[in-house]
């Protein structure tokens, strides 16, 4: 027999082999998958078949947005409250020109100690006072110092929360119903200013901006909120995707 038969002959059985060793991977795996419990079907899957994974942190909604992971927050002033909705995809801080310093959950580290940042934030213009709009309308349930937040607006409507935080004055008060574009704070954060307490993790002037989705169990009336991320997420009145990060204020210049 020659070379040239051996070598096809050698090819042949190869591709048998890989051939078979696919279909009885795919008809195995399959059974263990469906024995297998929820949480460890994506790994199975991955490690026996190839199949990719998404990456650790993303999400991917019904209609096809992807987005970074939730991250687990604690609850703040839950009320329930559904009414009107408005939503506007503008700059926060009008009057300047607003610059995007961190991002939804870009990894941070005090200590010995990392975590997910919740928000997204974005530059003052070195300076505390600029005047901050809601992009949400809504019920004020919160305006009190919360941990590393500092002075903290949280605007609420349908089960979502807009946290803008790290405030040196508040123009709403708890209860008060405001509308998307409605200027309802002062930017802060300077812990040399004259509340430092305001300011509360804050490095220096700038706007934490958070979106939260709370939902109550039915059966034990607890509620739990998470924050998401801003970029991807549809509040109520928003029908398309906002770019935060990328917004530009021409009309406004930093003093």
């Amino acid at each position: 027999m020659s070379g040239f038969k051996i070598l096809i002959i050698i090819i042949l059985l190869t591709f048998v082999c890989i051939c078979g060793y696919t279909v009885s991977m795919t008809i195995f795996s399959s059974g263990v998958l469906a024995v297998a419990p929820d949480w460890a079907k994506g790994g199975i899957s991955e490690w026996m078949l190839g199949t990719p994974q998404p990456m650790v942190g993303d999400y991917v909604y019904d209609d096809g947005r992807m987005s970074f992971g939730e991250i687990n927050v604690s609850t703040l002033n839950f009320n329930g409250y559904s009414g009107p909705t408005g939503f506007l995809c503008e700059p926060l801080m009008p009057e300047i020109s607003v610059y995007e310093t961190d991002f939804y959950h870009s990894v941070r580290t005090v200590g010995s100690n990392t975590y997910l940042h919740p928000g997204i934030d974005f530059g003052s213009a070195y300076a505390e006072g600029r005047e901050v709009v809601t992009p949400m309308s809504g019920k004020v349930v919160a305006t009190k110092i919360y941990g590393a937040w500092g002075y903290t607006l949280a605007i609420e409507n349908d089960g979502y929360q807009v946290l803008l935080t790290h405030s040196s004055e508040m123009l709403v008060e708890e209860g008060d119903i405001v509308t998307a574009g409605q200027v309802v704070m002062l930017s802060g954060g300077d812990k040399n200013g004259p509340n430092p307490q305001y300011a509360g993790s804050s490095s220096g002037p700038h706007l934490h901006f958070e979106e939260r989705k709370c939902d109550t169990d039915e059966e034990t009336g607890n509620t739990s909120c998470v924050a998401i991320d801003p970029s991807t997420t549809l509040l109520p009145g928003q029908s398309t995707t906002c770019d935060w990060g990328n917004l530009v204020n021409s009309g406004a210049s930093a003093p």
